[in-house]
Parts: structure tokens; sequence; C-alpha cells
């Protein structure tokens, strides 16, 4: 179903196709599930067609045949790896980036800079084109700050990252682009750039994500990793996808970043939700003097483009962590 546009016809119109590239990842797979609901015929970009088949067998049994189609990208670095994809295509999501979290940022950061960059400059070769989304991440904003109170907006840079990426540079090595510069190098074209912060909800397939992997643990008593998380803002990841919808059809949103920050939480506020969902269910205590992020960020203008899909605002951090578990014995 298309949202709300108050009348207006969406910039992308139904049946078109749209790439969605990295499918087979968690966030990326619910960008397809929302735009094939919305009417869009989506091509998802895979390395490995194997990996990709749950996929597809899943959007063929919930929507029918021709609503989902597959395409191999071996190496989105690669010099114009993307031209054959964008093919026929009206709007791009580049979801896809490199997230192995090596340390050496050689390894990480050219590849992901060169991907984003392929992903603008196949587009702006195909006329047919007429949106560019690219998904990016909180780290391009600023590092979580735990007790500390501070402004975050659309202006902002994590200049940190980069100046800590510049110190870990290898004796000799040469980096195309270091920290922020996977989203601001394609800021500088028109487009719309997603900033994401800690994602939960429900699984779509058999893999489930980083994040959502510290709930599932938690609710088996296993707060290890979580509690080593610093407090930071949340995002539900249906909310991510429909932001994604909205960038790419929403004739309201023109070449801005959006932030998608939902709720701030910490570990005790994620133990807190487990309690109450399951009360005869034994959890770990709270962590002691568990800190909080006390960033300040003004969501209202995402929360209006959640609206326009019947969405009462931003899901919670309970729901979210309902959905995420309710599959769990």
């Amino acid at each position: 179903m298309l949202p709300n546009l108050k009348g207006r016809p969406p910039v992308i119109p139904p049946r078109s196709i749209i790439l969605v590239t990295g499918v087979n990842g968690y966030i990326a797979s619910h960008v397809a599930d929302h735009l094939i609901q919305a009417g869009y015929i989506v091509r998802g970009t895979t390395r490995n067609i194997a990996k990709t088949a749950w996929v597809k067998d899943m959007f063929d049994a919930k929507y029918g045949g021709g609503k989902f189609e597959v395409v191999v990208v071996e190496d989105m670095a690669e010099h114009r790896a993307l031209d054959k994809a964008c093919k026929g295509v009206v709007g791009v999501a580049h979801v896809a980036s490199i997230v192995t979290f090596d340390p050496d940022p050689n390894e990480v950061l050219p590849g992901a800079v060169r991907g984003a960059l392929n992903a603008v400059f196949a587009a702006s070769r195909m006329p047919s084109i007429k949106r560019v989304v690219c998904t990016s991440s909180s780290t391009a904003i600023l590092l979580p700050k735990p007790n500390v109170e501070l402004n975050v907006s659309t202006e902002d840079w994590n200049i940190e990252a980069r100046l800590g990426s510049v110190r870990r540079k290898q004796d000799g090595g040469r980096m195309d682009d270091v920290g922020i510069h996977e989203d601001g190098k394609t800021w500088l074209r028109p487009q719309h750039r997603i900033a994401k912060f800690e994602f939960w909800s429900d699984l779509l397939g058999p893999s489930t994500s980083i994040t959502g992997g510290l709930v599932r643990n938690a609710y088996y008593g296993d707060i290890a990793a979580l509690k080593n998380m610093p407090p930071q803002w949340m995002v539900d990841v249906k909310d991510t996808a429909r932001l994604h919808v909205a960038a790419l059809i929403d004739p309201e949103v023109e070449n801005e970043r959006i932030l998608a920050f939902a709720y701030p939480y910490n570990c005790n506020d994620i133990l807190k939700c487990l309690r109450k969902l399951y009360p005869d269910k034994k959890f770990p205590n709270n962590i002691e003097n568990d800190s909080r992020d006390l960033s300040k960020v003004d969501n209202r203008r995402r929360e209006e483009l959640l609206k326009k899909f019947g969405r009462p605002g931003w899901t919670g951090l309970e729901e979210s962590i309902q959905e995420n578990t309710a599959w769990l014995g």
C-alpha cells in the first residue's frame, strides 16, 4: 500500500523497478518488503545467488511471482559494478556496505566509499532513475557519548571517527577516504541519506542481525555483549524501511539527510521490557549505574513521514523487542 502523499502522485510510479543493493541483508530485505507492499517491483543485488534464494522464495510465496528479481554483483567496489543492475530501474536504494568491523580502516572504508559512489554514478548514467537513497550509519554523525548532553542535527559529521581512522592508517598505506567519507562524498550529489542507529524488530529470514542477536541473547539470559554496548538511540527496522520508501517516492522529501532516531535506550531498558513481556521468565539483574544517552534530536520531521504510512509515530522499544523475541522458545 502506498503511503498517503496528500493527493500528490509519487515521484516513482507504482509497478516501476527499484534496485535494492545487498537485498539478503537484514535492513535491505525489509526495505524490499515494504517496496513490494507499496506496489513496486524490486531488483535486489547479491554477491552469492545461493545465499539469496530464501529471499526470492519468501517474496514469491508472500506476493506471487514477478514482484522480485535477483542479480549478482560480486564486488560493488569494482569500476561500474552496478551499471548493468541499474538498467531499466527508476529508483535505487543503496543499503549494502562493508560491515566486517575490521579494525584496519584500509580494509573497510575504501571499498565502502567506492561502492556508494558506484551506486550514485551508475544512477547518474541512467536517465530513467529519478531518486537514489543511500543508507548510512550513526557513526557518520557522532560516536555515542554516555551521560553527555548535546544536540544532534543533519548538519553534524563525525570528525572524531575520521581523525581516528587517519591515526590508524598503516605506514605507506593509502585510503581513498576515511571515517565519514562514505556518507560525505556521496552526499555531494542529489540524493537522500538515511542515518541509522540500532535496529530491532522481527526477522524476515533465517539469520539474525547483530543487534537482533543481542536481544535474543538477553532473552536467554546472556547480557555479556549487551552490557558492553554504549547507550544510544534505537529504531525499529520496519520504520527504517518505511523511511527508505518515503525517501524514494515522497515528493515532499528532497535532497536531505533523514536521521532515523526513534528513542534512546540502554541495557536496563531492554531488561525492563523483557521482564514486562515475559513475567514468568527470569532475567539478569540490572546493570548498576548504567549510563544514558542524553543527546537531543528533533525527530518530528521523520515521525511525520511515518504517519503517512498509517503509523502513529515511531515504533517503541517494547514493541520492537516483542516482535524480535516472539519466535523464540
